[in-house]
């Protein structure tokens, strides 16, 4: 022996999930080297035998895939890249939100005969709402309060 310690590559492997990133960012902030495996390939490794999918056969799976040499790991995102993405899902989750509220105004006015163009609930508003009070029962006509998202309760 010559009294050196032998050296040896030692890192922890991940499956990507939610929090996959901020696990690897304090693994990293620990000394130590974190790599992120999307969770699709470890997929590839799982074995679903009678044990089906619990904690262990998650963790050979994960031990599996990160030991073979053409595996891609995921960059490890910073704090500002993943509060970009945040911004930009909270986005689309709203513009999805209002699609869909605008769809469920049209299907409902279609029940009373009142059918409009994809474009012309958003658009030509003015235009819809003189029709809405021309047409449409009482019941619909009356506005709600523009403070609250509930319709007005009758007293």
């Amino acid at each position: 022996m010559t009294g050196e310690e032998p050296s040896f590559e030692a890192w922890c492997g991940l499956q990507g999930s939610s929090s996959a990133h901020h696990r690897a960012r304090r693994l990293v902030a620990m000394g130590l080297d974190a790599r992120i495996i999307a969770a699709h390939q470890v997929e590839l490794y799982r074995l679903q035998g009678k044990s089906g999918k619990n904690d262990a056969s998650d963790a050979a799976a994960i031990c599996e895939a990160a030991s073979r040499p053409q595996m891609h790991f995921v960059p490890i995102k910073t704090v500002e890249q993943q509060s970009m993405l945040c911004i930009h899902r909270l986005r689309e989750g709203f513009k999805e939100e209002r699609t869909a509220c605008v769809n469920r105004i049209r299907g409902l006015l279609a029940e009373f005969g009142l059918v409009f163009a994809q474009n012309a609930v958003s658009e030509e508003t003015n235009l819809y709402s003189s029709y809405v009070a021309t047409k449409s029962p009482p019941c619909c006509v009356k506005p709600f309060p523009m403070s609250s998202r509930m319709p007005p309760t009758s007293s």
